[in-house]
């Protein structure tokens, strides 16, 4: 009786030769901070503006982001030292467990935030000489 032989092992490609890290530039305290827009991100002129001096609308809150301004105070009182990475991760957890009654006004909110977003975006675009996008007709 022969012995089952082992498998031979497949050749392993080579592993890729770790990169120097890049180093940090030190700043002394010095450098400036691009200012962020009111939702994060950072604009044309680093001031909430694009050149036309009207700050861009804020843009529109997801059902979760909605629930999350909605708890997150009464979150904080409950664990006071949380940092706001953990009460962001307690809070999607509590959404994904959260009734589907709630989470239907989550979403009512959200798309009446995104209906101000379409209103403010269009009236933006009309002050600074860009048409609004069209939007689809119902009887396309």
């Amino acid at each position: 009786p022969q012995q089952p032989q082992p498998p031979v092992p497949l050749p392993q490609p080579p592993m890729p030769l770790p990169q120097p890290p890049v180093p940090h530039r030190a700043t002394n305290g010095t450098a400036k901070k691009r200012p962020r827009s009111e939702d994060g991100d950072a604009n044309e002129n680093g001031d909430g503006t694009t050149g036309s001096g009207d700050p861009l609308p804020k843009k529109p809150r997801t059902a979760l982001r909605c629930y999350m301004r909605h708890h997150v105070r009464e979150l904080r009182q409950q664990h006071p030292g949380a940092s706001e990475s953990e009460l962001k991760t307690m809070l999607t957890a509590m959404w994904d467990q959260a009734p589907e009654a709630e989470r239907a006004e989550m979403n009512r909110r959200s798309v009446m935030d995104k209906a101000r977003y379409d209103r403010e975006i269009a009236t933006y675009e009309m002050r600074n000489g860009r048409m609004p996008s069209p939007t689809p007709s119902a009887d396309a």
